[in-house]
């Protein structure tokens, strides 16, 4: 009578442990996906930077540079806690990312250097943003990492949207930086056009997998701000430099409807990690519950073959 028992309180102790291990791969989420709010601010910011950088080399006045260095400050901040949420963090649960946040590290160092070029302008605008868009990309990346660390389907599928939104902002940002430079200097090189045309080009690639993933409410978010007359404007720039028009372009009006552009996906992106974070917080209390219920029946179960 025993043995039929004791193998069901087995199998039962077998399930309560794979149970256990799903609970404990969420929880290592759970950490790591604290970290995409961080490296959200970090690229917001640093593509601002960017912006100011290319806008600050290619301008023979100074007029960018008290902006330049406030947001050089907002930077460094958000790269401290960056810093700070990682060191709260085990090591092996952000092996994933490891290589990431030490390419990240040296490229921290390695922005003071650049910033010093930018001030004495001994570097071209070209190479700034060039620079600039090699660390934003490896920040990116750690989002895209995140996203393999999951195994729950609707979560995946908020993270990709994250990072296809994530990727449009960068794209946007670089146009920006790019549209900025040709109009203050009401001229394009060859590099700066082709530069520019393929970074619209590429947001083609980032819409298609954002169609892909998500949702119909945020699909419905980003068509209403793709229909505003902010993204009209922008487009009406974006066929005058087309076609390399720079009369009565003004560089500043330009930066400020792509930044607001770019702000307005920000709001976006921002109700995609609060999304994120409430399905992984969902996805803990779920299996919180059934590790109890788990526990709950097998305890039963063991006293009332105990009494029989």
């Amino acid at each position: 009578a025993l043995i039929p028992v004791l193998v069901m309180i087995s199998l039962s102790f077998v399930l309560m442990e794979n149970n256990y291990n799903s609970y404990k791969e969420m929880k290592i989420t759970s950490s790591i996906t604290q970290l995409m709010y961080n490296v959200s601010e970090i690229i917001h910011t640093m593509q601002v930077e960017r912006g100011l950088s290319a806008g600050y080399v290619s301008s023979q006045s100074d007029k960018l540079k008290e902006s330049l260095l406030q947001q050089r400050a907002i930077v460094d901040e958000k790269i401290k806690l960056l810093n700070l949420k990682i060191r709260t963090l085990d090591v092996d649960k952000i092996a994933i990312i490891q290589s990431n946040i030490k390419i990240f590290e040296d490229d921290a160092t390695f922005l003071g250097t650049l910033r010093k070029k930018i001030n004495l302008k001994e570097t071209s605008e070209a190479n700034a943003i060039s620079k600039y868009n090699k660390i934003i990309d490896n920040v990116l990346d750690i989002t895209l990492n995140i996203a393999f660390t999951n195994h729950d389907i609707e979560l995946i599928r908020y993270i990709s949207t994250l990072f296809s939104i994530s990727h449009l902002k960068e794209f946007l940002g670089q146009e920006r930086a790019y549209g900025t430079i040709m109009l203050q200097q009401q001229s394009a090189t060859m590099q700066e056009y082709v530069n520019f045309m393929q970074i619209i080009g590429a947001q083609r690639t980032h819409l298609d997998m954002f169609e892909q993933f998500a949702t119909q409410t945020y699909k419905n978010l980003f068509a209403n701000m793709l229909s505003s007359e902010q993204v009209e404007q922008i487009t009406e720039y974006e066929n005058h430099i087309k076609n390399r028009d720079f009369t009565n372009l003004d560089s500043s009006v330009w930066f400020k409807l792509t930044t607001n552009n770019i702000d307005n996906m920000k709001i976006l992106e921002d109700k995609l990690l609060d999304q994120i974070n409430a399905q992984v917080d969902k996805n803990l209390e779920n299996g919180r519950q059934e590790l109890v219920l788990w526990f709950l029946a097998i305890t039963l179960t063991l006293m009332v073959t105990l009494i029989i």
